[in-house]
């Protein structure tokens, strides 16, 4: 069987759907980001008791962790993608749970500049890299020397 492990964001506000058997699930679409320019959404089912408990808690721009199983239909000539969630847990920080989500003070940007990074603004992407590197720099560096002796306390 074809498990997916999925790590994203809603994108919109949870609904509670009735399937075609009958039964009732909450439904809602998770982003899930490959790289920087590349993201998939995926269309969830999730079924029972605890479903129903998370109605209100499912909101638009939660972090969620799902385990689920695929499942492909046909639909006037289209295949659609859904995920029967199998296991189900929140990510995120305390203020995401509260709706608290914290997104950076707006910025002026009078002379319309393209790129932005933390608040400054810049004429081109290689200025902004160069602002990066020079800023955290410091930080990537690693130690500064690594000996097999250093290995002795490591309990394993």
């Amino acid at each position: 069987m074809i498990s997916y492990t999925l790590v994203g964001r809603l994108i919109k506000d949870a609904e509670s759907v009735s399937v075609q058997s009958g039964k009732l699930a909450e439904k809602f679409t998770v982003a899930v980001n490959f790289d920087r320019d590349k993201s998939k959404l995926y269309t969830c089912y999730y079924f029972g008791d605890r479903a129903a408990k998370l109605h209100d808690y499912l909101r638009k721009g939660r972090q969620v962790f799902i385990i689920g199983n695929p499942s492909w239909r046909e639909y006037e000539g289209k295949e659609y993608e859904s995920v029967t969630v199998v296991s189900f847990e929140f990510c995120g920080s305390k203020a995401d749970a509260e709706g608290e989500f914290k997104t950076p003070p707006k910025q002026d940007n009078p002379e319309k500049l393209p790129y932005q990074f933390e608040g400054r603004f810049f004429k081109t992407r290689e200025e902004m890299e160069t602002y990066k590197k020079s800023k955290y720099s410091d930080n990537l560096s690693g130690p500064e020397s690594f000996e097999d002796d250093d290995m002795s306390d490591i309990p394993f």
